[in-house]
């Protein structure tokens, strides 16, 4: 199921807490389908070789099967029309792990086809157990002005999401374990402009399925649901959001 362009029906809820009216749904995918969209880009050109990246789309998911695909590998959406402020969420599982600190999974927005699909990006990476949560500026600088701890084990979903504003210069990110409430605040958030040269806007969104290379090592596999690009308006509630598959709280922990 595919869903672009979609505005929301929940206006009145934005309104009462001082939002924008209207969220936008830009894309959606929960990979029920086991075909991979052809307006993925899944070659990525990476500027640090591995074996190549790998996607499936099998079991009502989006798998990244190579361990040692390249950096960096993205599974990519070009949004038409797309907003600068934009942002993406999804809930992902790791398959395979070794602690590394190229074995990493997460989102990345504002990725650019002139730097071979480099962007900004939320990860965890390093290891499972209190990995490492951090902004990267994609071959440019990591985010060492804030991180966090979060731990997980292979075969065990948990969330991700990232937003990107530039009227204020932030970027932020928020990750918890599949079945627990959404947390009210972000995880992480600071000014992107204060690591690395800084990106312009782009319309690509991308999901980060690793980054283990040949020739500096890094090992591990991911898999992905509930895909989703929004607005500034923040997520709009789909139908799985009854059944408590995807998060609905954006309006209480917007926090900007």
């Amino acid at each position: 199921m595919r869903i672009t362009a979609v505005v929301a029906s929940i206006a009145a809820m934005f309104l009462a807490i001082g939002l924008p009216g209207y969220a936008k749904n830009l894309w959606y995918d929960n990979f029920n389908d086991n075909k991979i969209d052809p307006r993925y880009i899944t070659e990525n050109n990476p500027w640090s070789a591995g074996n190549g990246a790998k996607w499936v789309e099998e079991d009502g998911v989006l798998k990244q099967t190579e361990p040692v695909p390249g950096d960096p590998t993205y599974c990519v959406i070009e949004i038409p029309n797309a907003p600068e402020a934009i942002g993406a969420m999804a809930k992902i599982r790791f398959d395979d792990w070794q602690d590394h600190d190229r074995s990493r999974a997460g989102l990345g927005v504002w990725l650019d086809p002139n730097d071979n699909w480099n962007g900004y990006t939320f990860v965890i990476h390093n290891r499972l157990q209190n990995g490492d949560v951090q902004f990267l500026n994609d071959r440019r600088a990591w985010d060492n002005n804030v991180k966090a701890q979060f731990t997980v084990e292979v075969g065990e979903w948990f969330w991700m999401m990232i937003f990107i504003d530039p009227k204020k210069s932030r970027i932020y990110g928020k990750i918890w374990h599949d079945g627990e409430p959404e947390p009210e605040k972000w995880t992480l958030e600071d000014d992107y402009t204060t690591f690395g040269d800084v990106r312009q806007p782009t319309p690509f969104v991308g999901l980060n399925g690793g980054s283990g290379t040949t020739a500096e090592g890094g090992h591990s596999t991911a898999s992905f649901d509930e895909f989703i690009v929004f607005d500034e308006g923040g997520p709009e509630p789909t139908p799985v959001s009854v059944m408590g598959k995807m998060a609905t709280t954006w309006g209480m922990i917007k926090g900007y």
